[in-house]
């Protein structure tokens, strides 16, 4: 396969990045006025971004993945100075529990292949600059959770699309393009089947890659079938915004609001008690937070924000009583339930559990029935969709 200059040139870049342990971003521009965000964190590649056609990729990889949302949740957030709205939208849509991890990574590798490919294919046809913009804020970018691209896996797949691209004299066009019908009706009626089909669509609003993925057929399959037809001057190909939240019809998308699941932590410093407990509330369709350093656990609490926290009483450096207060005093844990699980029989650990603003107690050894019994108690019966 023969590796053209711009594929050259980034995996380089990549790879610098890579054993440099770049903390940042590496920003990429065509001479055409297109940018593109490369996203690293300590030499990973963690995301990979661009405001070009932003919203309508993101919205193409939910709709491959089946997952229907409603739009004002993901909305309010398009400025960050660290990281771009997709990146904040999939953690949102991840952290509520719409998409599991397996959507996740198909979603983020799909979105780094697409955006790879746009900026070779920019490559091909104007120059391309590079800078290095360094994250000033480092410990702030690590807390974040991130993704692990493989650079390897990716142009894999890259450099065999943009290869078949542009032996099929493609360079000029770009999936992000729209096709218009410029002849009349009974020109479409003179051509085969196929193409009265795809016509239809060809309305100059839809993007190659948006109508191709509501036929279910590869974009170049798609626009090298309609080829023929742009060279006749039958179809003209023109560039086209992105969309914004206004413009996303919610009546055509489907939109239904998928409730966000609850999530339920465990404090335990044994593990043994932790893998009891995780599969309990795991198969009764919840969310499971497993934490087993006491230390951490009021600050890993405030990032989570967990609808109900089991509690053990008694654990190194930091017991029960002391988390159990520390969160009371915090406002979005005033009224938490907390679950203070133990093996005492005693009335004292109970009462300075109570003493504490514990919501219950939850005897060890632990029993399934019990554990759900405290789940419904405090959030009801889970109604799976």
């Amino acid at each position: 396969m023969p590796h053209y200059p711009p594929v050259n040139f980034l995996h380089d870049k990549l790879i610098q990045a890579s054993q440099k342990q770049l903390t940042g971003r590496l920003e990429v521009q065509s001479g055409r006025g297109k940018g593109w965000e490369l996203y690293f964190c300590v030499g990973y590649l963690s995301w990979v971004s661009g405001d070009w056609h932003r919203i309508r990729r993101f919205r193409r990889q939910l709709k491959a993945q089946k997952v229907k949302i409603d739009w004002n949740l993901l909305s309010g957030r398009d400025n960050d100075d660290m990281f771009p709205w997709d990146f904040q939208a999939i953690q949102l849509l991840k952290k509520r529990g719409i998409i599991t991890e397996k959507q996740v990574f198909e979603i983020v590798d799909s979105i780094a292949i697409e955006v790879f490919f746009d900026i070779l294919l920019s490559g091909i046809n104007s120059d391309l600059s590079y800078t290095t913009n360094l994250q000033e804020d480092t410990l702030l970018f690590l807390k974040m959770p991130s993704f692990k691209l493989s650079i390897k896996s990716i142009f894999s797949k890259v450099e065999k699309q943009i290869d078949t691209w542009i032996k099929s004299d493609l360079a000029s066009i770009s999936p992000n393009d729209a096709p218009l019908i410029k002849h009349s009706k009974s020109s479409i009626e003179s051509t085969n089947k196929l193409y009265q089909k795809i016509a239809a669509k060809m309305n100059g609003k839809r993007t190659l890659r948006e109508i191709s993925q509501g036929f279910k057929t590869d974009t170049f399959k798609l626009t090298n079938f309609i080829t023929p037809y742009i060279r006749k001057g039958w179809i003209e190909i023109i560039e086209v915004p992105d969309i914004s939240y206004q413009s996303i019809p919610r009546s055509k998308l489907k939109v239904s609001k998928i409730p966000e699941i609850p999530l339920i932590a465990c404090i335990d410093d044994s593990i043994g008690t932790i893998k009891t407990i995780e599969p309990i509330v795991k198969t009764a369709g919840y969310r499971f937070l497993a934490i087993q350093d006491s230390l951490k656990a009021v600050l890993t609490l405030i990032e989570t924000k967990p609808d109900l926290i089991f509690l053990d009483l008694v654990m190194p450096v930091a017991n029960g009583y002391e988390i159990c207060t520390q969160l009371r005093r915090i406002s979005q844990f005033s009224k938490t339930p907390i679950i203070i699980l133990t093996s005492s029989k005693g009335t004292i650990p109970r009462m300075r559990a109570t003493a504490a603003k514990a919501s219950g107690f939850l005897s060890k050894p632990i029993h399934p029935q019990k554990v759900l019994a405290v789940i419904r108690k405090y959030l009801g019966k889970l109604d799976r969709p």
